[in-house]
């Protein structure tokens, strides 16, 4: 009876299939073609990642400092990958590790690694990093790629020098000396020199002359047997030979006749015709007499100074010759014109000095002229004068017998005498010749009176 029933059934389904469909709860979900297309295209999936850029930041490093390490790592696959990336040195001591994180298709990153060489020993050291497998790349070659070596020091070496002389001239030797460098491990084993000027030379000690004057750059570098080397620099000046060259270009006295004790000036120009400045002292001469030395300061090239000496003239009657020399160049002199002396008044009374203004030696030639004659036009001094066929040329005869004894034994009188002599030459009225012929005997005597009671 149930067999019937379920038969009964499954016609009457058959039918409604048939005619209505299949009922919605009993439908099954379309076959979705999604699914076999991505699995079709897994069977196509590429997983490959790589390191293709490793270098430290240095080939060479002090033992104890740290360097960079750059690496990049890319994923040439066709999914997003994530993968470690780790940096040694001397094929697996570990420097450090880093995870890249869902890196694209086709992209890079670029990683930096320090690696602290404190505990690393001396010696060179290969670096590598490698990315590690990720799941299902076949492709590993690329994975670990070799940096550059890297060399751990001592120290750099310490490049010193000195030379000597500090101020050389142009063509003098110059000696450089680098014995002050030394290594920071092993043995220095080349010192290589640059003298600035297109010159090199090798060797701990060496020798060398500029030929053109300037300020050059000298550089020594050291290296040593580790094969570690640095450079050190200094400058130096070359100047020219100097040229000592001072010329006197004048002396000038203020006047060239004067009475012993009159003070003078000495007027003299110096010129540096050299090529630095000169410190030196300058001497004023008369005859080989010291009158006064100055001293000219820093006198730089192609100047001048002016000097003034005072001379006293507190000499011995005579002609004087002023000659000027330098401390430089002795054989650099200037000799100026002759001054003559002439024997000192002293005699005459001061006090017309004093207020007068004009010393005794200026009077000899000019006071006493002057007194007789404001004497003769003030009327003080009347006298007849005797008539003669040449009155002028008879009192000029009369002068000169005078005169001539006197200036034969003091000189002093040499000025009076041709002052009255051309004063007469040129026809003075009869009143002057009156007034001379009259007071000058007197005068004289009263000139020569001292002297007779000495």
């Amino acid at each position: 009876m149930m067999n019937k029933h379920l038969a009964v059934l499954t016609v009457l389904l058959l039918f409604q299939i048939l005619v209505f469909g299949l009922p919605e709860a009993f439908q099954v979900a379309p076959f979705n073609v999604s699914i076999v297309k991505a699995y079709a295209s897994s069977a196509d999936s590429v997983h490959d990642v790589a390191i293709i850029n490793a270098v430290p930041s240095s080939t060479e490093t002090v033992k104890g400092d740290s360097i960079t390490i750059l690496a990049d790592a890319r994923n040439e696959g066709t999914e997003s990958e994530t993968f470690n990336v780790t940096a040694y040195y001397d094929g697996n001591i570990i420097i450090d590790a880093q995870t890249v994180i869902s890196l694209e298709p086709n992209t890079s990153k670029t990683l930096t690694f320090m690696w602290n060489t404190t505990y690393v020993s001396f010696g060179n050291h290969n670096i590598t990093v490698q990315a590690s497998v990720v799941l299902g790349e076949t492709d590993t070659s690329d994975n670990i790629l070799a940096a550059n070596t890297v060399k751990v020091i001592m120290g750099y070496p310490v490049a010193s020098f000195t030379f000597s002389p500090t101020n050389p001239l142009t063509n003098e030797t110059v000696t450089f000396d680098a014995s002050l460098s030394n290594p920071k491990g092993g043995i220095l084993i080349n010192y290589m020199w640059n003298f600035g000027d297109g010159f090199y030379a090798n060797g701990e000690t060496v020798n060398h002359n500029y030929s053109q004057t300037g300020t050059y750059n000298i550089s020594l570098t050291v290296t040593d047997s580790e094969e570690a080397n640095n450079t050190g620099w200094q400058t130096i000046t070359v100047s020219p030979h100097p040229i000592h060259n001072i010329s006197i270009i004048s002396v000038t006295p203020s006047t060239n006749t004067v009475f012993g004790g009159q003070p003078i000036n000495i007027t003299a120009v110096i010129q540096n015709n050299g090529n630095i400045n000169e410190t030196f002292n300058v001497t004023i001469y008369a005859n080989t007499a010291i009158i006064q030395i100055q001293t000219v300061s820093n006198l730089t090239p192609s100047s001048q100074t002016t000097l003034t000496f005072i001379w006293n003239t507190k000499v011995p009657p005579g002609n004087y010759t002023i000659k000027a020399e330098t401390s430089i160049d002795p054989e650099e002199t200037y000799a100026a014109q002759t001054i003559t002396v002439h024997t000192p008044l002293s005699w005459y009374n001061p006090l017309v000095s004093l207020l007068t203004g004009i010393p005794p030696y200026a009077w000899l030639g000019i006071s006493i002229p002057i007194i007789l004659i404001a004497l003769f036009w003030l009327g003080i001094i009347k006298v007849e004068i005797e008539k003669a066929k040449d009155p002028a040329e008879e009192l000029q005869d009369q002068i000169n017998s005078l005169l001539q004894p006197l200036t034969e034994k003091d000189e002093r009188f040499i000025p009076l005498q041709q002052f009255l002599n051309n004063l007469l030459k040129e026809n003075p009225p009869p009143e002057t010749i009156e007034f001379l012929q009259n007071t000058f005997p007197t005068i004289i005597n009263t000139l020569t009176e001292p002297e007779e009671k000495n």
